[in-house]
């Protein structure tokens, strides 16, 4: 392959349709298990460039826990428009329990030029997690992409503080967006870094890991843990971590 010097590479991408010029899917985490997933997509290009704007079209494409696809779907947009999508509403019985859901955007119209000056067009929504009835919620973004590259070697520590008095439990949850299987290892430690708790796995290509860390027997003995991975899914791949209160409510957050 003929490597092209990067203001070639520019001015070629500057030309291209939009159709070619868009970014790889991106990646979250979805729960149907009780709890409800959401997506808040929109037509984010269309309020970029607003005398030219193109309808777009999202995919979306959900895995299970062990990487299977299942299925897919597409929401389309217009111009300046947004939707709320329900992926247990939108995917039915073929949606399981958990998994991984990956996302592109795409224009209708292929062969467009009009917002071509934008470039490289990426997925950008949120992901809304509530309980059945809304009385829990936690909102989130998505990290990474389809197909990035693991971090086998990185330890990473969250700098949240979890007070065992007031958190009962805490879940995370791993996606592996790679082309491979990943091991790694989550972990609970104390205020001063001491390991309490471990959780080797393997999580296969386009699979999703939980688990789960108890933290009643903890409260009045540490007043904060927090948890850490040694070996990533991806570069950017932070775990999402459910925080259990003892009212049964929850929150979710990046870590």
């Amino acid at each position: 392959m003929i490597a092209l010097p990067r203001p070639l590479k520019s001015a070629i991408k500057a030309h291209l349709p939009r159709g070619l010029n868009v970014g790889a899917a991106v990646v979250q985490l979805y729960l149907n298990d009780g709890r409800s997933t959401r997506l808040g997509l929109a037509n984010f290009p269309s309020f970029l460039a607003p005398t030219r704007g193109e309808d777009y079209r999202y995919s979306l494409h959900p895995f299970d826990q062990d990487g299977r696809a299942m299925g897919s779907a597409t929401v389309e947009l217009p111009r300046y428009g947004s939707r709320e999508v329900d992926l247990t509403s939108l995917f039915g019985d073929r949606l399981p329990a958990m998994g991984m859901i990956a996302v592109r955007i795409r224009p209708v119209r292929f062969f467009s030029l009009r917002d071509r000056h934008l470039g490289r067009i990426r997925p950008h929504f949120f992901t809304l997690f509530a309980s059945t009835r809304m009385e829990s919620l936690g909102l989130v973004h998505p990290q990474t992409h389809l197909g990035a590259s693991p971090a086998p070697d990185r330890e990473w520590v969250s700098n949240l503080g979890i007070e065992p008095a007031t958190v009962e439990r805490v879940e995370l949850f791993q996606i592996n967006p790679g082309r491979g299987p990943v091991e790694t290892q989550a972990f609970l430690q104390d205020g001063e870094g001491r390991v309490l708790a471990r959780s080797q796995a393997r999580i296969p290509p386009r699979g999703t890991r939980r688990v789960e860390f108890d933290l009643a027997p903890l409260a009045g003995r540490h007043p904060v843990v927090c948890v850490g991975l040694r070996g990533l899914a991806a570069a950017n791949g932070k775990p999402i971590l459910f925080l259990h209160f003892r009212d049964g409510s929850f929150t979710c957050c990046h870590a």
